[in-house]
């Protein structure tokens, strides 16, 4: 699994596979994407993390697609340097073109035969395929970061008037989230969600949206369609359809007057209520070139009047429990990039792509 750290599947490897060879000790010595290097060990071994280093570095001309078996150290240079060295299996992590790093199984009470160092081979390979497709993991992970950061800046160079609202509704978004006891991975669906949910303004004409004074009606007909916009374009990327709902109903209201679909209650999905009063929150909160930002007391007094009709009654409710931590915070990053308090998710899950 994906999810799993190098860590976590070399130690599981070593405590089940120390089993099945008998040996005394095995370590594995890897290096993760990050250039990190990991020495991890189960059982007793007859040599440190250098001692391994100075092992593989003798071996180091070998052909290292198949395993080094060596049973009898007796009288050999390297009895004299590690002493304690009986026997051994040394494997390659990874393939010439890309090592990751070294198993080594040592000190079996008889001889290492060619079952066990067959053994020890595929469990090198298994380690050496799941670090590369970590690797690969991780180079998409950063390139879907690089995407969602680019949205959004386009965004606000599209709208300079609102820049930074869509990380201060992801904030509060998922500040709201958690405190109604969501999941983890659905907090962070919904400030995903957040970061994105008026990408649809990127196909509304720049003028309206930088218009000084208020839209008439014509005018916000087009921003009305910015939902829509957002979700055709996030529609087309795999495994982006857990955040669409956000993108496309955080407009509509509880009472079935909203747009685009006019859905009413809980037709709204959880995380487009959640999105529709963190999106007010910071709308109503900011300066607009028309008029100021409200003060706190009136945002709240609209709150309370308008659960029910506009606004899921229970997110209200969880606003007003949660208000001095999203004041706080809101106050705190009311014109920063609000990426970088995002958890390692952006895109923590396991299975993003921005394939077509």
């Amino acid at each position: 699994e994906l999810t799993r750290s190098a860590d976590e599947v070399a130690e599981l490897c070593l405590s089940r596979v120390r089993e099945l060879t008998q040996a005394d000790g095995a370590a594995i010595w890897i290096q993760d994407h990050l250039g990190e290097f990991r020495f991890l060990k189960d059982g007793e071994l007859p040599l440190d993390e250098r001692g391994l280093a100075r092992l593989c570095t003798r071996c180091d001309r070998r052909d290292w697609s198949k395993p080094f078996v060596k049973n009898r150290l007796a009288g050999t240079p390297l009895e004299r340097e590690l002493p304690d060295l009986r026997n051994f299996v040394l494997c390659s992590i990874g393939d010439p073109g890309q090592q990751f790093g070294w198993l080594i199984h040592c000190n079996a009470p008889g001889e290492f035969g060619s079952v066990q160092a067959s053994l020890l081979q595929s469990i090198a390979r298994i380690l050496g395929t799941h670090l590369r497709n970590r690797e690969l993991f991780q180079q998409n992970e950063d390139l879907y970061v690089s995407f969602v950061q680019s949205m959004v800046s386009t965004i606000d160079a599209k709208d300079a008037y609102t820049r930074g609202h869509s990380e201060r509704v992801a904030l509060v978004a998922k500040i709201l989230s958690e405190e109604m006891g969501l999941a983890a991975s659905e907090a962070e669906d919904i400030h995903l969600s957040g970061l994105l949910h008026d990408i649809g303004k990127v196909g509304v004409d720049d003028r309206i949206l930088r218009k000084e004074t208020k839209l008439d009606d014509d005018e916000f007909e087009q921003i009305k369609k910015h939902p829509e916009i957002g979700c055709r374009i996030l529609a087309g990327l795999s495994n982006l359809e857990h955040i669409l709902p956000g993108v496309r109903h955080h407009h509509e209201s509880f009472d079935g007057r909203g747009y685009p679909d006019r859905l009413k209650g809980e037709e709204i999905p959880l995380m487009a209520r959640i999105l529709a009063v963190a999106d007010s929150y910071d709308a109503m909160g900011s300066d607009r070139p028309y008029r100021a930002g409200m003060p706190l007391e009136k945002i709240e007094s609209i709150f309370g009047e308008n659960k029910g009709p506009q606004w899921d009654p229970r997110v209200i409710k969880t606003y007003f429990a949660a208000r001095v931590k999203i004041r706080k915070l809101w106050s705190a990053h009311g014109s920063s990039d609000l990426l970088s308090l995002s958890s390692p998710s952006i895109g923590g899950r396991s299975k993003l792509s921005l394939s077509r």
